[in-house]
């Protein structure tokens, strides 16, 4: 409820005031003289004095000037927690252009797009000066991990300045891990072979056992033709195909030594990377490296942020293959055109489902008795976020499919060689006999 004016309301107007810069007399010196003698209130009080027109203005017109003058001449702060919620405010108001024009309530609308929480693994491509990451190391406070990718000419120096300014967790900062973004293709290489080798290691025990049957199979037709022809024979042909080293060696050991092989290139990361961990201090080159273990993990990380200076299409096209599959995302950028196409892209490649385009609407209003309005000057928009959740398309788990096909290869085709070789071999017996 707003307080109503005294009885009689407000009287006059400014219709016979003109701002001529002649109502004051205290000249500019003057006044920069006072501004070193006086202190600010002192100084807003000689102004008042010395205006000519400040009694002809109206209540509002008079509360306006002295808010305005006490704003310039008086010294006056506020002392708040250093948490990325006011740096982000600190930034937008004194330098918006080093944070991408982030605003803070669009700041909140990444974490939650991008379903930020404690314990998931983070990929951040960050522009913003730091602030979304310092948001995100925030919000998992020490539970998880935040990869953040960071381009080579600008290094991670600007990241790490929004983390320092940041009042955060020791654990909150230590969890914060960085990679090149020049290593992407090479990450997603070894994302795609890790994938396939995965696939050929759940393929290759079917394989065996289509072997296996094959063999016995054929022991047995070959027993049939020589059991009609001459029992001594087919006796002394069955132990060869059963006994046939090349069967038992392509059938049972090979399985064997791949899948063993594919294990210890899923376990190898994992232990390198705990080594790393324990060391002391860990050089740049060797922090990139258990980045990008931590990347490579599992599937991949769970959620990622983008609110980068770059394009939005090209920094999707090749950070979404390391993400897992029903990662959540969230794409920043001050103007719309380039999330619209890549939303166009997606949608067409079928890579992600539940995709968003939004805007935040957000207006600061004046609140005073008789003249409660949206602030004159205020930002017109605070950037635009693209949001959706990955999933596998046919063709990428097709593709997938065909190369652990190839890779198992090599196992199935020994064993019906084999067998056609001792077909052949007991033909030959059977012809020969009298």
């Amino acid at each position: 409820m707003i307080d109503e004016e005294p009885a009689g309301g407000v009287t006059g107007d400014n219709r016979s005031l003109f701002d001529t810069n002649t109502s004051q007399k205290l000249s500019a010196e003057e006044i920069e003289t006072l501004k070193r003698e006086k202190t600010g209130q002192e100084l807003v009080d000689l102004l008042v004095a010395n205006s000519s027109t400040f009694e002809k203005k109206t209540q509002f017109s008079q509360d306006k000037f002295l808010r305005k003058k006490k704003q310039k001449y008086v010294l006056s702060f506020t002392v708040v927690p250093a948490i990325p919620l006011h740096v982000c405010d600190t930034y937008f108001a004194k330098n918006a252009r080093d944070s991408l024009y982030l605003r803070s309530d669009t700041l909140a609308q990444l974490l939650g797009h991008a379903n930020i929480r404690a314990g998931a693994d983070v990929l951040i491509v960050d522009s913003c000066a730091g602030i979304v990451t310092a948001a995100a190391a925030e919000r998992l406070a020490g539970h998880g991990h935040i990869l953040v990718g960071y381009d080579a000419a600008g290094g991670r120096s600007r990241v790490f300045d929004g983390l320092r300014r940041c009042d955060l967790l020791p654990a909150a900062v230590a969890a914060v891990h960085y990679f090149s973004l020049n290593r992407v293709n090479a990450l997603c290489k070894s994302r795609e072979q890790r994938s396939i080798s995965q696939l050929s290691s759940e393929t290759q025990p079917a394989a065996a056992a289509v072997v296996a049957s094959t063999a016995a199979v054929t022991q047995m037709e070959t027993g049939a033709v020589a059991m009609d022809t001459d029992a001594p024979a087919a006796a002394a042909a069955a132990p060869d195909i059963v006994s046939s080293p090349e069967l038992k060696s392509s059938a049972a050991v090979a399985p064997a030594t791949n899948m063993d092989t594919a294990s210890a290139n899923a376990i190898a990361p994992v232990n390198n990377g705990s080594a790393s961990s324990t060391s002391g201090s860990l050089s740049q080159a060797a922090a990139s490296a258990l980045a990008e273990q931590l990347l490579l993990a599992g599937d991949g990380p769970q959620c990622m942020i983008l609110a980068s200076r770059f394009s939005p299409i090209h920094m999707l096209t090749a950070l979404l293959p390391l993400i897992a599959p029903g990662a959540t995302f969230a794409v920043y950028c001050p103007s719309p055109e380039p999330l619209a196409q890549a939303l166009d892209r997606l949608r067409g490649l079928g890579h992600a489902v539940n995709l968003q385009l939004t805007e935040n609407f957000y207006r600061e209003h004046q609140v005073l008795p008789n003249r409660t309005h949206p602030v004159v000057r205020m930002s017109g928009s605070g950037g635009y976020i693209l949001s959706g959740i990955k999933v596998l398309t046919a063709a990428a788990t097709s593709t997938g499919a065909a190369a652990a096909a190839q890779s198992t290869a090599a196992v199935s085709a020994p064993a019906p060689a084999t067998a056609s070789i001792d077909d052949e071999q007991a033909a030959k017996r059977v012809r020969t006999e009298p």
